[in-house]
């Protein structure tokens, strides 16, 4: 590199600005990196003028970027900086990211190749670094997208082929947009369904709740899984119930304010539940039988010796009768000669035999160890080289405590009969005899244990026998078969007369200690009170539908869900349609195309919150031809507050829709005049400030002009009159500064954008610096919301706040200004909110100071015009600063309201609708 001359002068830079090419002239003054000249185009190509990068530091006109938290861009090129500077030589920057502040003040996402070149003086210093780059944005963004075609490609094809079901549906109509083969299978439909809408071509899914599962993920943005989840499908012909695993994520767009589709991923685990279901079947029967089984059981595992002789063997499994038979306790897990030293060899024989040859055994023998006698089935277990042998036995020893056992047994039984809430007996043999009887039985019946107990069923109840229960009662008690009934009609005598009772019941065969059928075993529930509340529903209802179907309104009846499931007859003979074109959601397709989305949005708010319903809609007639009308609905609710159901109607409204038109249409022109007067009022408003202000500076100069007349040597009378004549100018400008102030806010606002309120209160405040210092105050801000708003009506609003909190302070008491926001909901707050949007969302604002506050009483008047708590002479003011704010937030669709009390500080606060 050839040395350059010391300085450089003018012409030098000039020149250098001339130059083709993005570059920047640089003092090596690191690490400031002062810049001195730049190129036009570099001008061009990072969007900055002369006076935002001459004389400033390359950081400082380059800020790192505040998603930077590490600063890598700042470091990169600092090295390379540092590197030309120390090693006098050129020095490259790969393409990389280096974001740019544009003219909005918005960071801009910049990649750069750059090169940094030093320019060495007569001795080999270096003078300068010329800093030169080339904006690769588009290539490289080019290439981002190049590789993101690819990945999606390669997800396409990982979905295509994934061994797990893989499905993305769009649109509100959930069109399917990609089904795997995994998931068409599982449909069993094929690949024609991609690009139909999900119930078109899946209409089986409609009535199981996947479109409310759906529409929850779009709407809410959180995903939703489901665990063995069963599905019922048309398969092969026939319905069939799947079980699935899966998951439903929602799909955006680039606008993320709500999911475009849903993408979902799952497994058929049909066979798996299937296979358990059936595991748990077979292992509540074996583990029933396995508990209640009055004969002892256990399963062994017979260990051998090294030459293949059965030496022990171990418990796996007993039953209670085990304990109870043998003597023998917590034996699980033990082996025999562990339990029972002096066991015979005899046992450990006979079940070695059986596991070994896999044949069962069936056997009596005694245990002088124990001291019983057993009868043995001994049979194998588990596959043919499992040496597990399970052993069915019976105690034969101790007859007589066999039937004491028997005994006891009846006893339970009997126990559990008498004992039992509903209706329990036992009839014994072919002539069902009435062995046992609760009262619950008697009651039914309606006759006593004197007339019933030990006597043959049917005689007592002839009427029972000619209803055929004596028939069914034989067929239970031949085949062992049982028979259940759900609210059967059965006439039996009450109350001196015979009455019709609905009974549901289960006859069971009694099996005797011998295991054969000695009786049958009768459980019953009386349901008449039930079934008899059911019919009067039932009459009810019909009566509800023969009133309804003769007013004049159309109307209808949904579940709690919002599913409409009843129409009267009016709605039919309007539409023209039948029930199944409009159950459910299918009354949404009924109306004007443009009123439908309106209509659906504003049943779902009601069906989610709980709100009354009501709304004007166009409802198309059986011919065509659309009439106007007004639906309303409201829900029935518990006492809990829990809703029961919705009941809606849609009177026609057509005739006065169109007068209404008419009228409309006279109050728009009406409109359209009052806002020519408003527009002229503002430019009075204008006019007459202007007047009267030209006025009041005449004043004021003359009034100046007087006093340096007057000069030094003015009478102190005299000096009082100019100096209440100053004072009385001053307050009347700012009267006049007020009123065109509020006169410009209660022409509403214009032009809302995104303010930053932080930023906003902020400049405020640099505006009012020299009051906050004046009066020694401390002012904190925490983080405010942004929202949509006009940005001159919001910064007057700050302003006025906080100069009035300045303004009355305690005397003895530097001021404290607190400015802080919170989310909240409107009815948790005492604003005076309308009831319709109590439950939405807004932003809270608070301003609250220490000053001298004001009596509660007072809290609506403050906000009053010209409205003052305080003398003239104690606090300066024209009464317009408060009324100046309520008329911003109103502007704003928002609410304002204040509480203090004397001697505690004022709060001032503000509530402004989330967008």
């Amino acid at each position: 590199m050839k040395p350059f001359s010391s300085e450089l002068k003018l012409s030098g830079l000039e020149m250098f600005a001339a130059m083709p090419g993005n570059s920047m002239l640089l003092l090596p003054d690191a690490p400031k990196f002062t810049i001195i000249a730049a190129t036009e185009s570099y001008y061009l190509v990072s969007k900055k003028m002369a006076n935002q990068l001459l004389g400033k530091g390359v950081f400082e006109a380059f800020p790192n970027t505040p998603d930077d938290a590490e600063r890598s861009s700042e470091l990169r090129l600092f090295t390379s900086l540092q590197y030309v500077i120390t090693n006098k030589e050129s020095h490259s920057l790969p393409d990389h990211r280096y974001d740019i502040v544009n003219q909005k003040g918005i960071y801009e996402e910049k990649y750069w190749s750059a090169i940094n070149k030093p320019i060495l003086d007569e001795q080999g210093a270096v003078m300068y670094v010329i800093h030169t780059v080339v904006d690769v944005t588009e290539k490289h963004k080019a290439e981002q997208k190049e590789e993101k075609i690819k990945g999606v490609q390669k997800a396409y094809d990982l979905f295509m082929n994934a061994p797990v079901i893989v499905g993305i549906l769009q649109g509100d109509d959930y069109v399917i947009e990609l089904a795997n083969e995994g998931l068409l299978e599982v449909w069993g439909r094929n690949a024609d369904v991609v690009g139909k809408p999900l119930l078109h071509a899946i209409p089986e899914l409609a009535e199981q709740g996947f479109i409310q599962l759906l529409d929850q993920v779009r709407t809410t943005g959180d995903p939703f899984y489901a665990y063995e989840f069963p599905i019922v499908l048309s398969r092969n012909g026939r319905e069939e119930t799947l079980y699935l695993d899966f998951v439903y994520k929602p799909i955006y767009d680039d606008v993320k304010e709500k999911a475009s589709g849903i993408i979902s991923v799952g497994h058929d685990v049909t066979q798996q539940v299937v296979a358990r279901q059936k595991e748990k079947e077979s292992e509540a029967k074996y583990r029933s039988l396995f508990e209640t089984m009055d004969q002892g059981f256990c399963v062994i595992e017979v260990l051998f010796d090294e030459n293949n002789q059965p030496d022990n063997y171990r418990f796996l499994e007993i039953n209670p009768v085990f304990e109870k038979q043998t003597g023998i306790k917590d034996a699980v897990g033990k082996t025999v000669l562990e339990l029972v030293p002096d066991i015979e060899h005899y046992w450990i024989e006979q079940y070695g035999k059986v596991a070994l040859t896999r044949e069962g055994i069936h056997f009596t023998q005694v245990s002088e160890a124990l001291g019983r006698w057993f009868e043995v089935f001994a049979f194998p277990i588990g596959s043919n080289d499992s040496r597990r042998v399970a052993l069915l036995f019976t105690d034969i020893t101790e007859h007589k405590k066999a039937d004491e056992a028997v005994k006891q047994s009846e006893a339970n039984i009997r126990n559990l009969v008498m004992q039992s809430p509903v209706a329990m007996c036992i009839f014994s043999g072919p002539d069902f005899i009435v062995e046992i009887a609760n009262d619950r039985v008697y009651e039914i019946w309606g006759k006593g244990e004197k007339e019933m107990l030990g006597r043959p069923v049917f005689e007592c109840l002839p009427e029972a026998a000619e209803q055929g229960l004596e028939t069914v009662m034989n067929n239970v008690y031949t085949t062992g078969e049982r028979f259940v009934a759900n609210e059967l009609p059965v006439p039996l005598p009450r109350n001196g007369k015979i009455e019709t009772t609905y009974l549901n019941f289960v006859y069971e065969p009694f099996i005797g200690a011998d295991r054969t059928i000695t009786g049958v075993m009768a459980v019953a529930i009386d349901v008449t009170d039930l079934v008899v509340a059911r019919k009067e529903i039932e009459e009810s209802h019909k009566e509800f539908q023969f009133v309804t179907d003769f007013m004049p309104q159309l109307i209808w009846v949904t579940r709690p869900d919002g599913y409409h499931y009843y129409y009267n007859k009016q709605w039919y003979d309007y539409t023209g349609l039948t029930y199944d074109e409009t159950k459910g959601e299918g009354w949404n397709g009924v109306f004007h195309p443009e009123d439908q989305e309106r209509a659906w949005k504003m049943w779902r708010h009601s069906v989610n919150t709980g709100a009354a319903y009501e709304i004007e809609y166009r409802c198309r007639r059986y011919d065509g031809m659309y009439r106007w009308f007004l639906g309303r609905a409201f829900p029935q609710k518990d006492q809990k507050g829990n809703i029961l159901k919705w009941f809606g109607t849609c009177t026609d409204i057509h005739d006065q829709k169109s007068v209404a038109d008419l009228m409309e249409i006279r109050v728009d022109e009406r409109t359209r005049e009052l806002k020519q007067v408003n527009e002229q009022l503002k430019q009075f408003t204008y006019a007459a400030s202007h007047d009267l202000q030209e006025p009041l500076r005449k004043i004021s100069f003359f009034l100046d002009r007087l006093i340096g007349n007057l000069g030094p040597e003015i009478k102190e009378e005299n000096k009082k009159i100019t100096d209440r004549l100053q004072h009385t100018a001053g307050r009347m400008r700012n009267l006049i500064d007020d009123l065109l102030a509020y006169s410009n806010t209660s022409f509403g606002a214009k032009g809302f954008t995104d303010i930053a309120l932080t930023d906003l209160v902020k400049e405020t405040l640099d505006d009012m610096e020299a009051t906050v210092i004046e009066k020694n105050a401390v002012v904190k801000l925490k983080q405010l919301p942004t929202l949509k708003g006009d940005h001159r009506q919001l910064r007057q609003l700050f302003q006025n706040l906080i100069s009035n909190a300045l303004k009355y302070h305690k005397k003895n008491e530097a001021p404290l200004v607190q400015l802080s926001s919170k989310l909240v909901v409107g009815r948790d707050t005492d604003a005076p909110i309308p009831e319709e949007i109590r439950n939405e969302k807004f932003y809270l604002i608070e301003v609250k100071d220490n000053g001298i506050g004001f009596d509660p009483d007072d809290a609506d008047r403050i906000f009053r015009l010209f409205q003052r708590l305080h003398g003239k002479a104690e606090y300066e003011g024209t009464g317009v600063g408060l009324a100046i704010v309520q008329k911003v937030v109103e502007n704003h669709n928002g609410f304002v309201w204040a509480e203090s009390k004397p001697g505690e500080g004022s709060s001032f606060r503000m509530l402004f609708r989330v967008e």
